[in-house]
């Protein structure tokens, strides 16, 4: 089915939780924001740097960032905010010809959650996820 475009219920985004029970169903994502993928320099310099001039080396660990959402879902759901990492999935919406969306997931869990007023039977809430781990996209077929 093709995507709907600016309905109620989101863009068609959605996001899928492997473990946790109660808070996917029904969720629609209705905006995301990806922050960078982070890469740390390592402060090398020693007092015979030369040139007086400070050195790096690139770390070795890339800090995967977050994913901020904007969600539309049941009224009094909650994010599980106590739980430990889990394989989350957000999946896009089907384009013509398409029979498996395009998605990307990856371990993260939720760091923070804000609710804004419902309309009639839904809300919308902001989450932010931190990814932990490699994150892979698949393209849709």
């Amino acid at each position: 089915m093709p995507a709907s475009g600016n309905s109620p219920t989101g863009f068609g985004l959605e996001l899928v939780l492997a473990t946790s029970t109660g808070f996917d169903a029904a969720l629609r994502i209705r905006d995301t924001t990806e922050d960078q993928v982070k890469r740390s320099a390592i402060d090398m310099t020693h007092t015979q740097s030369p040139d007086n001039r400070m050195q790096f080396e690139p770390s070795k660990l890339v800090d995967p960032g977050e994913i901020k959402v904007t969600l539309i879902l049941p009224k009094g759901v909650e994010p599980p905010i106590d739980e430990k990492p889990e394989v989350m999935t957000i999946k896009y919406p089907l384009q013509d010809a398409e029979t498996a969306p395009a998605q990307v997931s990856g371990s993260g869990f939720f760091t923070d959650f804000g609710k804004r007023l419902p309309l009639n039977d839904r809300m919308e809430m902001n989450c932010t996820i931190k990814k932990t781990g490699k994150w892979t996209y698949a393209a849709a077929t």
